[in-house]
């Protein structure tokens, strides 16, 4: 498995406690979304053009909180490998192209609700190893580095996951419409949790 599939596994670990906010009684499981660059499917690898280019997929599993997750990663894999394999992922970029169109014709409530129904996801996560981008300074270390992204209707708490040398940096931000503090700090801290005891096998 790749240390996507197990941080998308740690945080699928997570959600089961919020099972009444997030599990409709007509869905049997649940959601979390993976962010990811497209540069390299727009011939734009290693390029000069700024900017993100970005799209998502998801990946879902039922009663997370019964396996263990190396197991659950393993669940994972098989999601996301099929998801890379045909490409599913630039699929989002045009839903979301719709989305933003019908948001301007639609109340925030109703927008709301929406993808709550039809895309719903407890969380997102984002993760850049940066040791494979930076050459390491004069040092011959990579610098240390910390970022955070927005939340948006389609994912109300996002997961930032940097490898910045051997430190595994993350920060959490969340839309306090759907989740407190509390539940944000509960979050992080099941999935340090779940990490640190994978890494120690």
């Amino acid at each position: 498995v790749t240390a996507n599939d197990v941080f998308l596994a740690a945080l699928l670990k997570w959600v089961p406690p919020l099972r009444g906010k997030e599990k409709s009684p007509h869905r049997s499981r649940l959601s979390v979304g993976s962010i990811i660059s497209t540069r390299r499917d727009l011939g734009l690898n290693g390029g000069k053009e700024f900017g993100l280019f970005l799209s998502s997929f998801r990946v879902s599993a039922s009663s997370p909180e019964q396996y263990t997750l190396e197991e659950m990663a393993t669940d994972v894999h098989r999601q996301t490998l099929r998801v890379k394999k045909n490409r599913l992922y630039l699929r989002s970029m045009m839903e979301t192209r719709l989305g933003l169109q019908l948001e301007k014709l639609v109340s925030p409530k109703w927008r709301d609700r929406f993808y709550a129904k039809h895309y719903p996801l407890a969380a997102g996560l984002t993760n850049i190893d940066l040791n494979a981008l930076w050459e390491p300074s004069g040092s011959g270390t990579v610098p240390d580095y910390w970022r955070t992204v927005s939340t948006n209707a389609a994912v109300p708490m996002v997961f930032s996951v940097t490898s910045s040398g051997a430190c595994l940096n993350i920060s959490v931000s969340f839309s306090m419409h759907v989740y407190t503090k509390a539940e944000a700090l509960q979050a992080l801290s099941s999935f340090v949790t779940y990490l640190k005891e994978f890494a120690l096998g």
